[in-house]
């Protein structure tokens, strides 16, 4: 099988490598099918059997010592690089020409610091959206109407963590959950759907957060600020954000697009979630037909697909069958 070498200090700053003579050295270091993209160090090759972590250090040690300096490598395989290109971190609708996605490849997995790092964005993150949005009283009927809506989900927790709920007022249709329990729910959602509806959609948006899809948001949302105001040059931890750089990280967040598969595997968790909560379960299927009404479905809730329409057609389907 196919695979590609990612390899920095390649003609830039000084390193000058001509092609030839860098598909020269992968061969000589017993890679066949040695192919380079444009000049800067990208290389197809087929390996020997061995891990990428083994080859990523077996193509360093070779071209520091043909080089004479060290030169960073980064491997993956055909059927890797293809699940990135599919990927669709920010959904089809929210890049425009000339908007670009820039992907980052790591050389392990995200360690635990890291992984708190982003639970501790969840909240920080959260009080952000709080001090920017105007948040319903508590004796307010929006307020108490929710509080009688988030009853019929019980004691249950989000993500191990106590559900916090509020309402923002505002005309937005929209909802968002987090991996710290937060649940926001705009007062333009609650002015458009009856109980069962706003329930089907909690349980959606608590879906995202169960299903692991808010984590990867809240990470996307900090490797593309950071790349794009170079915090993340010095690796800062979340104490060393700027309030700019959290705001910014707060709303990628927010207006994250998750895909096909996550969006559909969100709706059966709120299915199974109201099913299980003896909740009406119809009011999902209408939610959708509602939503799907909204400025033809572009709305910002459901620029995602599969469409509305047939996700509403799917909940209806499982009632119908009873699973």
């Amino acid at each position: 099988m196919k695979h590609a070498a990612f390899l920095r200090a390649i003609n830039v700053g000084g390193h000058i490598v001509k092609m030839d003579h860098l598909r020269a050295l992968f061969e000589a270091a017993g890679f066949r099918g040695v192919e380079t993209f444009i000049a800067s160090g990208n290389v197809v090759f087929e390996p020997s059997r061995k891990s990428a972590g083994d080859l990523e250090r077996a193509i360093e040690i070779h071209l520091k010592k043909a080089l004479g300096y060290p030169v960073a490598t980064f491997v993956r395989s055909m059927p890797e690089l293809a699940a990135i290109v599919k990927l669709e971190p920010f959904g089809p609708e929210s890049l425009k020409p000339p908007d670009s996605i820039f992907v980052g490849l790591l050389r392990s997995a995200v360690s635990k610091d890291a992984r708190r790092q982003i639970a501790a964005l969840s909240n920080d993150s959260c009080k952000s959206s709080d001090a920017e949005s105007k948040i319903a009283p508590a004796n307010s009927a929006y307020s108490k109407r929710l509080t009688k809506v988030m009853k019929g989900f019980g004691d249950m927790t989000l993500n191990g963590q106590k559900i916090n709920y509020k309402v923002y007022m505002t005309k937005d249709v929209n909802a968002w959950a987090m991996g710290n329990g937060c649940v926001r729910v705009y007062s333009g959602l609650m002015d458009m759907m009856n109980d069962d509806e706003l329930r089907g959609v909690i349980g959606h948006e608590m879906g995202h957060v169960a299903l692991g899809h808010s984590k990867k948001a809240m990470q996307t949302a900090y490797a593309v600020s950071a790349a794009r105001t170079a915090a993340g040059a010095a690796s800062p931890g979340v104490a060393t954000l700027t309030s700019s750089q959290l705001g910014d990280i707060t709303e990628k967040f927010i207006n994250a697009q998750f895909s096909q598969t996550q969006e559909s595997a969100a709706d059966d968790y709120s299915f199974d979630l109201m099913k299980q909560k003896s909740m009406n379960q119809k009011g999902l299927v209408t939610a959708f037909q509602k939503l799907a009404q909204l400025d033809g479905g572009k709305s910002s809730m459901m620029s995602s697909h599969p469409s509305s329409s047939s996700r509403a057609q799917h909940i209806q389907d499982r009632i119908a069958k009873g699973s």
